[in-house]
């Protein structure tokens, strides 16, 4: 690899053009995606999905050659719901609709540039709902740890994730018809917290006006008898939500 940069240095200094050693790799992995040359399909990408509007050349092209694009026909299913997945996919065309066994009634749209699988990406929990093509879809496949590598990499992606992550863990269990305009203006105080095992985060009688979205990990919920004694009253785990039960100001 370091002969290539070389050889691609000197070439360059001598006014020659080089190919970059990737480019052979990059158009037989973005070949269903549309543009005359290597570039143009990178910044179509670009243009398209908001979640890499940030990321650098480089990334991007590491990002890519790491990657799969797929094509879906009209109702054909991209996930299922409870399976566990180990890819993060974007759509760079089309659009794919999310449907959950719990609620038959519950329909969430994801158009062109928006992605799914973000789930299992952040958790390493089964699919939380089945996505389905709803017209002809081109999607970006990539791997789990490629994905958390660029979003240990680049700062804007993480963010990107975390929000729509929330979003969608609203719209799933809380506020169906909440949009992501009205998210944006609710959310502006949300912070994330990390916490360790056994670590308390509010008890009984506090003046807690917290709202909390399990992103990952387990919550127990504890209670006291009478005698003092302390028990287990349930288990929470990621998607599930506690604190909305404190009192209104």
């Amino acid at each position: 690899m370091v002969c290539n940069q070389g050889y691609e240095v000197i070439e360059h200094l001598m006014g020659h053009e080089v190919e970059p050693a990737d480019e052979p790799r990059l158009r037989e992995v973005l070949q269903l995606i549309p543009g005359d040359s290597v570039n143009a399909k990178l910044d179509l990408i670009q243009s398209r999905v908001p979640l890499l509007a940030e990321v650098s050349s480089a990334q991007l092209r590491e990002f890519a050659l790491l990657s799969t694009v797929r094509e879906f026909r009209q109702g054909e299913a991209v996930f299922e719901e409870s399976k566990f997945e180990t890819t993060f996919l974007r759509s760079s065309r089309g659009n794919v609709g999310l449907s959950f066994k719990a609620d038959a009634t519950r329909h969430i749209e994801l158009h062109q540039g928006e992605f799914f699988g973000e789930m299992s990406l952040i958790s390493d929990r089964p699919a939380a709902a089945t996505v389905t093509a709803t017209n002809r879809v081109l999607a970006i496949e990539t791997p789990r740890r490629a994905m958390l590598k660029l979003m240990k990499a680049e700062p804007s992606v993480k963010n990107f994730i975390d929000r729509v992550y929330i979003l969608r863990a609203l719209q799933s269990n809380l506020c169906p018809e909440l949009t992501s305009e009205e998210f944006h203006q609710s959310i502006t105080d949300a912070t994330l917290r990390t916490l360790q095992k056994d670590e308390v985060i509010f008890k009984a009688g506090d003046d807690e006006d917290g709202f909390y979205l399990i992103r990952s990990g387990t919550v127990k919920i504890i209670k006291k008898r009478a005698d003092g004694q302390e028990y287990v009253v349930t288990y929470l785990h990621v998607g599930a939500y506690f604190g909305e039960m404190a009192p209104a100001r």
